[in-house]
């Protein structure tokens, strides 16, 4: 080992927080990990209490597909630390988080470095983002998969080309914001948005959770640090693929509303994310090489942990309706109508304490849509529900979406090779075991009870993921 690759390794045992002897350990035993989504929930649980869904949806469309990401939520209610968490689902230096600063900074010599190094950039709280038009175009560009140019002037006498490579990308704004500060809706297009949880009961969990590591600071960490950094060594280390294969794609159409015309975008990112999962499990997926590049077929168990994961939330990107304002639907509908300050009173009772400048931005959102309407009573606005929002109760029948595979594995061509292996591997109904991401508990897909998308849930009071199971890879059930 020469001069640079020791200060490699030391850097890197470093950056994991690791001693000589547990970076050892990690060398010799990270070859051989094969995690499953349910570990990256208990590494996830080390740095952000609550937000199941949130954290996990995050780490595998911004991480796993590399797609953009937009996290919005009243100011102080973690969106932060969101991005903060999933930054150490990766090896140190690989996510950059962006400091505030202005519009020019991103592209001084020293961001530019940082960008080319990193894998992910995050700009948290951007609330200034709709004037920071530099960035705004730079995301913009991003968004659509491409490296951003950028021309600046030298004293006035010529002009560098500046080039920044394109990063997945994850920002954040305040709902206060909304107004003085919206997100461009060409920008908002291209992202799927996600919606931290600012409940009380949320906030007496946070708070649980500092009184809990402080009166016994040795039951910390979920998952040591030599198992975290053989994760996360394992997610840096994932292959990408030349093709992502989906054999049961055309089946999966109905599963995204197609009310607007957004949703074209939005299927493509249910699409893409089934393409991370089946990246996270590659070493147990099926690979043939076709025109040069190496080609990846998605299962329908991938298909199960996409909507078990993200399905809702990207259900609720393509109703243009986020968390807060699902409750505010399903309140004025058992009130059969309702003012701001009903509204409020209400959202209390759900343990959501927000203010009225955010409850008007919310209700502006869903009458823009159609979802409410608004009527006059004498000074009062009062809000009803229309038909429109009930067309959004959408359920996968994997039953039927495991029987198209079988037909479209035996039908197509180009599937010839492969297709009885596939066929007995994925698609047998006594052999399709699913460890569920959330609790770690095996599952039947063909019996899972998902939640209904217009249903509204408060999390429970515990702040640590009970551990359930060992590590093990469905290989061994």
């Amino acid at each position: 080992m020469n001069a640079i690759e020791r200060k490699e390794r030391e850097d890197l045992r470093v950056g994991l927080g690791l001693t000589e002897d547990e970076y050892v350990q990690f060398e010799n035993e990270r070859e051989g990990f094969h995690p499953e989504l349910w570990d990256v929930n208990l590494l996830l649980d080390n740095y952000i209490v609550g937000e199941k869904f949130n954290r996990l949806s995050v780490f595998t469309l911004l991480i796993l597909a590399g797609l953009p990401t937009y996290i919005s939520g009243d100011s102080g209610a973690g969106k932060t630390q969101l991005m903060d968490a999933n930054s150490k689902t990766v090896l140190p230096g690989e996510f950059l988080m962006m400091e505030q600063s202005s519009d020019k900074a991103i592209f001084d010599s020293q961001k530019q470095y940082q960008i080319k190094r990193a894998k992910y950039v995050a700009f948290p709280e951007l609330n200034k983002i709709s004037k920071n038009v530099a960035i705004v175009e730079v995301l913009k560009t991003w968004g659509e998969g491409k490296d951003a140019r950028y021309d600046r002037s030298l004293m006035g006498r010529s002009t560098q080309k500046i080039e920044l490579p394109c990063r997945p990308f994850i920002f954040s704004r305040a709902t206060e914001s909304a107004d003085t500060a919206p997100v461009p809706a060409e920008l908002m297009t291209r992202v799927a948005e996600f919606t931290v949880d600012s409940s009380k009961r949320q906030t007496q969990s946070v708070m649980n959770r500092i009184a809990e590591d402080l009166e016994s600071p040795w039951d910390i960490q979920q998952m040591d640090l030599v198992e975290q950094a053989k994760l996360r060594w394992y997610v840096s280390s994932l292959p990408n693929f030349g093709y992502y294969v989906n054999p049961a794609a055309s089946c999966l159409v109905e599963y995204v509303p197609a009310m607007f015309a957004a949703s074209r975008r939005d299927f493509k990112k249910y699409l893409q994310n089934i393409n991370g999962i089946t990246r996270f499990y590659n070493e147990d997926r099926i690979t043939i090489e076709k025109n040069g590049k190496t080609a990846i077929f998605s299962t329908p168990l991938d298909i199960f942990y996409n909507h078990l994961i993200f399905g809702n939330t990207l259900i609720r990107s393509s109703m243009r309706c986020n968390e807060i304002e699902k409750h505010i639907i399903k309140i004025v509908e058992n009130l059969s109508g309702g003012s701001k300050q009903e509204i409020q009173r209400e959202l209390r009772e759900c343990n959501i304490n927000t203010t009225i400048a955010n409850i008007e931005t919310h209700l502006k959102s869903l009458t823009d849509i159609g979802y409410l309407m608004g009527e006059r009573d004498g000074r009062e606005m009062m809000y009803l529900i229309t038909d429109f929002y009930k067309e959004f109760e959408i359920k996968p029948n994997f039953k039927n979406i495991v029987d198209y595979t079988i037909q479209s594995v035996s039908t197509n061509p180009h599937y010839s090779e492969i297709s009885e292996e596939y066929i007995d591997r994925f698609c047998n109904k006594d052999k399709i075991l699913a460890v569920n991401p959330f609790d770690g508990e095996t599952v039947n897909i063909f019996t899972y009870q998902f939640d209904a998308v217009n249903d509204v849930k408060i999390d429970v009071d515990k702040t640590r993921i009970p551990v359930k199971r060992k590590q093990v890879g469905l290989g061994d059930y």
